[in-house]
């Protein structure tokens, strides 16, 4: 298929959907309102970009997204590895938790789009920005080509942790760099370097698995990313194999840094009133790295073995939720931890702890919109939850066998 035959299917998607709208007013017929959330901490408007998600509704979250996503299959993004699987993958799990952070159409894009020129970090050049911008411009739009195109020959690494993340916040006149590759300057005004962090943010919480934290030899190197190329007694370890040990990535003390730089800006017009993302405290929350690691390491001691939670009976259960419960205390800001804990609250039948415990986790992982422990996709983590939700509201005591157990999954 060419990139023309992708723009046709890209419009033709547009107005078959406002095809679809239009037939369903002049039917008579209302639609059926979207199902509440299944917790009042969770606004409707973003439950029903989860559920969009959940059920791969493309349309609903972009009428041209079926045709970008095919544009994205003629180049081959699904057959280049990136990180934790496949460049793909990254590209629309990052414009997804775009979508459900509330953010504009241009930024959305962006991050379905946001290495396809290759950029300083990465090279996925499935695009050829010599040649193929007006198609990429015609797709996407000319302002999400824009700035994706800017975000591609910028060096994205020293703006965002070696300037942003340091200071804190947004210099109220933006920010001049060099083109990394003419080295012309390249002129950021404080709404794009608002719209680079919060799409860093995205990008990172996505992206960062814990074989990231083993390629750079972190927390021992003292930095998330080791500068420079040059193979150093600490900070690269690019031997380390992968995908590693499959623990949670040490990354969201640093993209708490990142937030509080981006609330320093306020969502002007410029970027289209976009709100902060859901996430660590409205963006405002501080998290030590020292405390990230411990609470790291309580939740893996529990989930990778070394304390039985499962079958040992109560004296190991209360042993794994004990360190949990530490490991939330500890990084209050992830998911998983509590949804582990929820289960484990149900199988000693505090259906009130579990309860709770569901209901919190379950609000953080419709705020993410991505997995913390990647060794299950957000979707499951989210499913996951719902049961262990209902079965805790329901008061229905944990399944007394493994054929039991394996039953559960309907979520209403």
């Amino acid at each position: 298929m060419s990139g023309a035959t992708a723009l046709l299917r890209c419009r033709a998607a547009a107005v078959a959907l406002a095809g679809r709208r239009a037939l369903g007013s002049a039917s008579g017929g209302a639609a059926h309102p979207p199902p509440a959330p299944p917790i009042d901490t969770i606004p409707p408007e973003r439950w029903r970009v989860v559920r969009a998600l959940l059920r791969d509704d493309h349309e609903a979250l972009d009428a041209r997204l079926p045709a970008l996503l095919a544009m994205l299959d003629e180049r081959g993004a699904g057959e280049c590895w990136h990180k934790h699987g496949t460049f793909k993958e990254h590209l629309v799990d990052t414009h997804n938790v775009l979508k459900l952070w509330g953010q504009p159409e241009a930024l959305c894009r962006l991050g379905l789009f946001h290495s396809a020129y290759s950029n300083s970090y990465v090279n996925l050049a499935i695009f050829d920005a010599a040649k193929d911008r007006p198609l990429v411009a015609a797709a996407i739009g000319a302002r999400a080509e824009a700035l994706t195109h800017k975000l591609c020959v910028v060096p994205r690494h020293s703006i965002v942790w070696d300037g942003l993340a340091e200071e804190g916040r947004i210099p109220p006149d933006g920010l001049t760099v060099e083109h990394i590759h003419t080295r012309e300057p390249v002129w950021l005004s404080p709404s794009e370097l608002r719209h680079l962090l919060v799409f860093t943010m995205a990008d990172i919480a996505e992206q960062y698995a814990g074989w990231y934290d083993e390629v750079f030899d972190y927390p021992r190197s003292g930095a998330i990313f080791a500068k420079g190329a040059a193979q150093t007694t600490h900070g690269h370890e690019p031997a380390a194999l992968w995908p590693g040990a499959c623990r949670p990535g040490l990354w969201v003390s640093h993209v708490a840094r990142l937030a509080r730089a981006a609330a320093s800006v306020p969502a002007d017009a410029d970027v289209g009133g976009a709100p902060l993302p859901p996430v660590l405290n409205a963006c405002t929350a501080t998290l030590e790295p020292a405390a990230e690691l411990a609470a790291r390491d309580l939740y893996v001691s529990v989930t990778n073995g070394a304390v039985d939670g499962a079958g040992s009976g109560a004296a190991a259960r209360g042993d794994a939720a004990a360190r949990l419960r530490d490991a939330h205390a500890l990084n209050p800001h992830v998911g998983e931890p509590l949804t582990v804990l929820s289960q484990c609250l149900l199988a000693d039948g505090d259906f009130g702890g579990a309860e709770r415990a569901a209901a919190r986790a379950l609000e953080l992982h419709a705020g993410w919109g991505t997995s913390w422990d990647k060794r299950m996709r957000w979707a499951g983590w989210l499913a996951w939850t719902r049961v262990l939700l209902a079965r805790a509201r329901a008061r229905e005591p944990w399944p007394q066998s493994a054929w039991a157990a394996v039953n559960l999954g309907l979520v209403r």
